[in-house]
């Protein structure tokens, strides 16, 4: 919340390398889930799930 706290949170995470590993790995996994693909078949289904219940056939 303030620059002495995100130094402290810096060093900290400087010193615990399982946890900069960890870290990584998670990123790594989000970064490939968020395709293209994957966010156009996301939405399609969102869509089609809100019409559905919409009772609407069409936009």
């Amino acid at each position: 919340r303030d620059a002495a706290s995100l130094a402290r949170l810096i060093v900290d995470l400087y010193g615990d390398l399982p946890l900069r590993r960890r870290l990584g790995e998670n990123g790594i996994k989000t970064a490939r889930q968020l395709t293209w693909d994957r966010n156009v078949a996301e939405l399609q289904r969102l869509f089609e799930e809100t019409m559905e219940h919409s009772g609407s056939a069409s936009l």
